[in-house]
């Protein structure tokens, strides 16, 4: 079984790394050569679809098949580690105060179990195609990214310190990569 310690300072920092990887790697870089690799895109991309469904799905927020609304989890549904850490959940009310959000939600949501996780190119159903769709998921990594500091660290102070530590700091400054 994993250790709380393990589950805050390994597990979900190595999911968070996934989430931003996107982000951190393609926001605001000029589409050239050097900067885009098409299959560094993609992966990091999908990366960072499959993160957001999975904190979504661990702060009890999913997207049914075939349905285009969001729906919360009941407790019991899920995963055994949210209730033995006691994460907080998001609500369906306050994500629908801001509808825009709610749409990129879906939109990120559909895209992670459609396009990502999908076997039949028949059922590939979503909208991150393009420079503008790219950005509504950098707003939904960021709203993700803002919640896992909220509900799992509590304090960016903690998010902070745990992402700094070796085994989990991105050493973007190493990478060169300019924005």
């Amino acid at each position: 079984m994993i250790t709380h310690q393990e589950y805050f300072e390994q597990h979900i920092p190595h999911r968070v790394n996934l989430l931003i990887t996107f982000r951190e790697r393609f926001k605001g870089l000029p589409d050239e050569k050097g900067y885009y690799v098409r299959d560094l895109f993609r992966c990091s991309k999908d990366s960072s679809l499959m993160m957001i469904r999975f904190f979504l799905s661990e702060l009890g927020v999913k997207l049914p098949r075939d349905i285009y609304a969001l729906a919360i989890e009941k407790e019991k549904d899920r995963v055994q580690r949210v209730s033995q850490f006691q994460l907080l959940s998001l609500s369906i009310p306050d994500i629908e105060k801001d509808s825009a959000l709610n749409q990129d939600l879906i939109d990120a949501l559909g895209a992670a179990n459609r396009a990502v996780a999908h076997i039949n190119n028949d059922e590939v159903n979503h909208r991150f195609e393009n420079e503008i769709d790219d950005e509504i998921l950098f707003r939904v990594i960021d709203y993700v990214e803002d919640k896992i500091i909220a509900n799992i660290y509590k304090s960016r102070i903690e998010y902070d310190r745990v992402m700094k530590l070796d085994s989990n700091n991105m050493h973007r400054d190493r990478l060169k990569i300019y924005k």
